[in-house]
């Protein structure tokens, strides 16, 4: 069994808990990350340390969209961890702007895929990205992204507290950090208290 972490605004908990996850298009439903429109045909899920930053994010209220006031997160558990694959889109469609022209596109993906996962990326279509990405040993996927996704409704739901993931020595650093410092600080601050 295999567990990630998945959060969405906190007005969809009851029926979660009532219905499990499903993927928006069979629910009707947008599936949205800070924003930007993810693919509704997918559940989209994090490892325990993507949801590890997240929840320090939440409670510091690094970023308003995913504080632990208007968000809930739920611990999911996946017998068959065949069924997740890596989150494509983190590549894919989330970061292309129509505006910008093929070659402007090309160059957004390639310096995103070099910053963020030291990828190196020759060929720009569907599949070579994904290449791209699979090539990657799990645990540096997990360490520069940790993002995953999967097309099967998940029963196995359990709703969770942000501070729930954090060790003592975490919630008591995130406690005695000073809030009136940048987002900048805060990013690192909560970098430090990760590795």
């Amino acid at each position: 069994m295999v567990k990630f972490y998945h959060f969405t605004p906190k007005e969809n908990v009851g029926e979660i808990l009532e219905k499990g996850l499903h993927p928006g298009s069979k629910i009707g439903k947008r599936n949205t990350w800070l924003g930007v429109q993810g693919d509704p045909e997918y559940i989209y899920l994090f490892h325990y340390r993507q949801a590890e930053f997240l929840a320090l994010a939440a409670l510091i209220e690094l970023n308003p969209e995913i504080t632990s006031h208007s968000t809930a997160l739920f611990e999911v558990s996946i017998l068959d961890a065949s069924k997740v694959e890596r989150d494509y889109d983190s590549l894919l469609h989330v970061f292309l702007d129509e505006r910008l022209s093929l070659k402007e596109q090309e160059e957004k993906i390639a310096g995103l895929a070099d910053a963020r996962f030291g990828l190196t990326i020759v060929d720009f279509s569907e599949k070579g990205i994904c290449n791209a990405i699979d090539s990657l040993a799990e645990e540096q996927w997990i360490e520069c992204a940790g993002t995953y996704r999967t097309k099967n409704n998940l029963d196995d739901v359990v709703l969770v507290r942000w501070q729930d993931l954090l060790s003592a020595d975490k919630l008591k650093a995130v406690s005695d950090m000073d809030t009136n410092i940048s987002q900048g600080e805060k990013i690192k601050k909560i970098n430090e208290l990760l590795t």
